[in-house]
């Protein structure tokens, strides 16, 4: 049995943004150069994770509304190599909104890969724009002492 001990560091959270628009192109996870405004599920990496990674909040903001010829959806989920929903599932983008993760409490245990998923409906999107952040933290890491 372990004797607990008072805390002795502390740790920063770490937050990364990455922003999305309409015309943006990415390489899926099928290793594939994408647009993202063409009709489809669009899922690509954004970060791989060190093991101990675990989310501690975030968002996925639409600032400008996604748009298309039709009245069709258009949405954002973000997840890991896991979960391609792990932490938001079906974001609305065709309003400008911010929506807050789901957490989890979930802690990496290996190397994971950050996975965003980008689903465009059945006409191509003419504009849009959004972010999506996440602050996390590394099991282990200290910034200071305490």
């Amino acid at each position: 049995m372990a004797l607990i001990k008072k805390v002795r560091s502390a740790q920063m959270p770490l937050v990364i943004e990455l922003p999305i628009t309409w015309n943006d192109t990415v390489v899926n996870v099928g290793g594939t150069t994408v647009d993202l405004s063409t009709v489809a599920t669009h899922d690509f990496d954004i970060m791989d994770t060190p093991p101990g990674f675990s989310v501690l909040g975030g968002d996925i903001v639409i600032d400008t509304a996604w748009t298309q010829v039709g009245a069709d959806t258009v949405t954002v989920s973000l997840g890991d190599s896991g979960s391609a929903t792990r932490y938001a599932s079906a974001v609305n983008a065709k309003s400008a909104a911010r929506t807050a993760l789901t957490i989890t409490g979930l802690k990496q245990s290996g190397n994971a890969t950050l996975r965003a998923r980008l689903a465009v409906g059945t006409s191509a999107a003419t504009a849009g724009a959004g972010r999506i952040r996440v602050e996390y933290v590394i099991d282990g890491r200290a910034n200071e002492n305490v």
